[in-house]
């Protein structure tokens, strides 16, 4: 039974998780990512119209930028955005309020897997202050409602070998399943994750005779997973299935038939040609590269001081996905892991610490470097590593009386820690990195909307993503006319399609020559042509600058109609 102060101590600790995740939520960034400004369109589109952007009434999937949105984003936006009206606070709420939940959920999955009450305080603790966690937690990122869902699903699961109420295994299929409409990297692992889990218990059966109703409980926890899962194989979306890694996937990387056809005939030079195809060919090339991720993705570079060696937008300055002062107890608690006896570590908690390990980072690692939202599976395994390498070094110095010392010691230097990061990412990080988080976006497209009329043509050279969808949003565009309105750009090799026409606003590479000359055609007074490129010879009307005032993001020109020649 959880003590009365225990509880105390919980409530300020998701308490602390919950202020740190709101505070400044429309200031630190400014702007928003435009796959959760989409998400926040499509949940205003469905609420006034019933149907996404495209027209296509409450699909199960949103087609999109022809990135096949799953839909959990967008449905549980539609009553935030009904109450609160639409804009980047709002759609964060729901990611606010999941990040806030999965400190509960880490704690009751800790306790699950035999850990004393402390450690799963513990585990909210870090949970709660964790970069990786409150990065997530920051922005509407499908990533972080997966990772919620699967917690509290691992909680569930890890009732049903010994439990006999019908509801927990129920529970855990539904919410296992329910991260198959969040985000796609979590599918293999929750199938692969659940087969390890029960079938560690299955090859004990013999053993145990407490697992009697193992069978039943399989089949309670199976038929709910396996309903909800079993759409996503229909032959109308099956092919969603697979399209983002068709479209992203190591697989599909030009550059590594490139890579391969290079170093084959650097190596011919010198070496005979079936050894240099030997060597350098799809199945070592990939094989290394992965292999390397995955190294990285446990490194201290990735976990500790540096983050996200590609995206560094992802991650404040000298930090990594967890405080400096927790990584050495992430390799204390894999060592223990490895070496314990059964004495020490139950081994059922094992075999799920391992395989969460071993298998949660993959499917993210197939499509690029390891970066925080791709791989948020592996997050929980790796939180309650760090905690067993707490346990282990206080179990160490008990006959030191240093046990609580070690506890005192993690807690402090890690809300040290993060009263820096926390400064650091409110007060500098998300200035520094405003371009980046597209912070200049509402002064912009609060212009762009000034200037619509029907005598005006303006063209947003498409340097950032889809300015056509951002546009929608920040001007809160009714729904309907985007739908009549809307003109798809030609279909690319990668399956993605983007709006390039709404009415006069266009969103196209093309020059301002070009510009001018369609200008013409479509007898229009004014052309304004936004870029974020020099022009020589044309009218500078207006530039948007950064908050500080030194660095320059737009430009917007005024271009002669002329016609053309």
């Amino acid at each position: 039974m959880q003590k009365w102060y225990s509880k105390i101590i919980l409530a300020l600790i998701v308490a602390l998780a919950f202020m740190i995740r709101i505070f400044m939520i429309t200031q630190a960034p400014q702007g928003a990512f435009i796959d959760e400004a989409h998400f926040g369109y499509l949940a205003y589109s469905l609420n006034e119209t019933g149907a996404d952007e495209h027209g296509t009434p409450y699909p199960l999937l949103f087609k999109g930028f022809g990135d096949q949105k799953l839909p959990m984003g967008a449905y549980l936006m539609m009553p935030v955005v009904k109450l609160f009206g639409l804009s980047n606070a709002t759609i964060r709420y729901p990611s606010i309020l999941a990040g806030t939940l999965l400190v509960l959920g880490m704690y009751w999955l800790t306790r699950e897997l035999g850990f004393k009450e402390k450690w799963g305080l513990l585990a909210a603790f870090i949970t709660a202050i964790s970069p990786w966690s409150f990065f997530l937690s920051r922005f509407g990122f499908e990533s972080n409602l997966a990772l919620l869902w699967f917690v509290w699903g691992l909680v569930f699961l890890m009732k049903v070998p010994h439990s006999k109420n019908w509801y927990w295994p129920v529970l855990a299929g539904l919410s296992l399943g329910l991260t198959w409409y969040s985000y796609i990297a979590y599918r293999p692992v929750t199938v692969l994750l659940a087969i390890v889990w029960l079938g560690y218990w299955w090859l004990m059966r013999a053993k145990n005779k407490s697992l009697s109703n193992l069978p039943r409980q399989t089949a309670y926890f199976a038929l709910p997973f396996l309903l909800l899962i079993s759409v996503w194989f229909h032959p109308a979306i099956s092919k969603a299935n697979t399209a983002r890694l068709e479209q992203v996937g190591i697989l599909e990387d030009p550059g590594i038939v490139l890579l391969i056809d290079e170093n084959r005939a650097f190596c011919d030079w010198r070496f005979p040609r079936q050894l240099c195809y030997a060597i350098w060919n799809k199945p070592t090339v990939i094989g290394r590269m992965l292999f390397s991720r995955y190294l990285h993705t446990f490194s201290p570079e990735f976990l500790a001081t540096r983050g996200e060696a590609v995206e560094e937008f992802l991650t404040v300055e000298h930090y990594g996905q967890f405080f400096h002062l927790l990584y050495p107890f992430f390799i204390i608690g894999l060592a223990f892991l490895i070496f314990s006896s059964q004495k020490e570590i139950a081994p059922s908690t094992k075999v799920l610490l391992i395989a969460g390990l071993l298998l949660a980072a993959l499917p993210g690692l197939i499509v690029g470097e390891p970066q925080k939202v791709r791989i948020s599976a592996l997050f929980p395994f790796i939180v309650m590593v760090m905690v067993l390498g707490v346990r282990a070094l206080s179990q160490w110095l008990v006959p030191f009386r240093l046990q609580t010392l070690v506890i005192v010691v993690v807690v402090a230097g890690s809300l040290a820690q993060s009263a820096m990061y926390l400064i650091d990412y409110y007060g500098v990080h998300t200035v520094k990195a405003e371009f980046s988080y597209q912070s200049y976006m509402p002064e912009l497209m609060a212009y762009v909307d000034e200037q619509v009329n029907e005598n005006t043509l303006i063209n947003i050279v498409p340097f950032f993503s889809d300015p056509l969808m951002f546009y929608a949003y920040y001007t809160h565009m009714n729904p309907a006319a985007y739908q009549e309105q809307a003109v798809l750009g030609e279909l690319e090799v990668s399956g993605f399609q983007h709006t390039v026409e709404i009415d006069g606003l266009w969103a196209k590479k093309m020059t301002p020559e070009e510009f001018s000359c369609q200008g013409s055609k479509k007898s229009k007074e004014k052309l304004l042509y936004i870029t974020d490129q020099t022009l020589a010879g044309y009218s500078l009307i207006k530039e948007i600058k950064a908050t500080n005032g030194v660095h320059t993001y737009v430009k917007i020109y005024e271009v002669p109609v002329q016609a053309c020649e």
